[in-house]
């Protein structure tokens, strides 16, 4: 296996594990730097605190208020000047999930083992893996203690504390700027990978980059025309043998083709057999020695296409895959609100890999890099 997904005994915390919700326990620093976030230590308080009353907060807010000096409001003409920003739409990847988790914190109830119950509910029934939903909880539970969080409705930073902590891989989720990049785009027939072929290219076009795209699919019937039409949409030549050809000679060629012309991103179509994997891991090497050998000063990525609707079953693909290629990162694709979303999660956090792309829909342009915070920000609809 070329990548190593987590184990049990990696994926618990090695602190003693939360089995009862207690705000009055102490939590260190260090139990939150080990499940991999860090803390605030300018909003945490290191001893609990009561929570204060509504006329308590209010007098020293008039307090201050008459202690402060009166300031200028701006003129109309001055108010006028100034240029509105333009909001950007906001894009919601969780479909029922980021409602469900909404509405199990909208009260002002106490925060009790109940809530944390509900939110496991939540997650295992949204395309999220036991192991990753365990380990969200038990975040969860450290980092509201460490808080000192008493009440449900308070719990909107800590929840995306504790996805943040499973889906931010950091640079990683960035694609090689080392030009000439070559990618080899991998997955199953049906999970979009064509389609999203056509997406990255059109994306570096978009950025001054020149494209070639290889069909390197020879396999599946009309793979190759597939392309040929996103290719023609997006304005980008394409190398292409007959059906049935080999990968490895198609791919030659497109590196002979790319080193000629001095372009800049090559992205190669792959096979999505997985029925014989041992056929596809064959293949996959060749293509690699290929490419050591005609393009070596060339930079490289492998990214797996998923998906989001498939749920679960993207989870054997990404062990399937993982097995014959060494994966630098994935794309999901159609990840337009209709799926769970719950399925990046689990991926990001059980095979410690990057997501790179998400698709979210069926233009061209439908091709987003991926942001964590943008993301978790979308369980709040932010």
């Amino acid at each position: 296996m070329l990548f190593r997904r987590k184990t049990k005994i990696e994926t618990a915390p090695p602190q003693e594990q939360v089995t009862t919700f207690a705000p009055e326990e102490a939590v260190s620093a260090e139990e939150l730097a080990a499940l991999g976030i860090e803390p605030d230590e300018q909003t945490l308080p290191e001893e609990p605190v009561q929570e204060a009353s509504p006329a308590q907060e209010e007098a020293p807010a008039q307090e201050e208020a008459a202690m402060q000096e009166p300031t200028e409001e701006a003129s109309p003409v001055e108010e006028e000047a100034a240029p509105a920003e333009e909001e950007q739409p906001k894009m919601t990847f969780f479909g029922n999930l980021g409602k469900r988790i909404r509405d199990a914190m909208g009260g002002g109830e106490d925060l009790t083992d109940d809530f944390f119950e509900e939110m496991e509910e939540i997650f295992i029934t949204s395309d999220i893996g036991m192991d990753t939903t365990v380990e969200l909880v038990q975040t969860m539970q450290l980092v509201a203690k460490y808080d000192h969080i008493r009440k449900v409705n308070k719990m909107k930073d800590v929840i995306k504390k504790a996805i943040m902590a499973r889906v931010d891989k950091g640079d990683r989720h960035k694609m090689s700027e080392k030009m000439p990049l070559i990618i080899l785009m991998i997955g199953i027939n049906g999970g979009g990978k064509t389609t999203t072929i056509g997406k990255l290219g059109a994306k570096y076009l978009r950025e001054g980059k020149s494209v070639l795209f290889v069909a390197g699919d020879t396999f599946r019937a009309a793979a190759g025309e597939q392309l040929s039409i996103w290719a023609d949409r997006a304005g980008i030549p394409m190398i292409s043998h007959a059906e049935g050809a080999d990968p490895s000679a198609v791919l030659y060629d497109g590196l002979e083709a790319a080193k000629a012309r001095g372009t800049d991103v090559i992205i190669c179509d792959t096979a999505g057999r997985l029925q014989n994997k041992k056929n596809l891991m064959a293949e996959l090497e060749k293509m690699n020695r290929i490419i050591d050998k005609q393009y070596p000063e060339a930079s490289r990525e492998t990214l797996l296409v998923l998906d989001a609707t498939t749920g679960k079953n993207a989870i054997s693909q990404v062990e399937q895959f993982g097995d014959v290629a060494a994966l630098t990162g994935v794309v999901i694709t159609k990840l337009d609100g209709t799926a769970k979303g719950g399925i990046a999660i689990t991926i990001a956090d059980q095979f410690d890999l990057p997501i790179k792309f998400i698709g979210v829909g069926e233009g061209i342009n439908d091709l987003r890099e991926f942001d964590p915070a943008a993301f978790v920000g979308g369980i709040f609809d932010e």
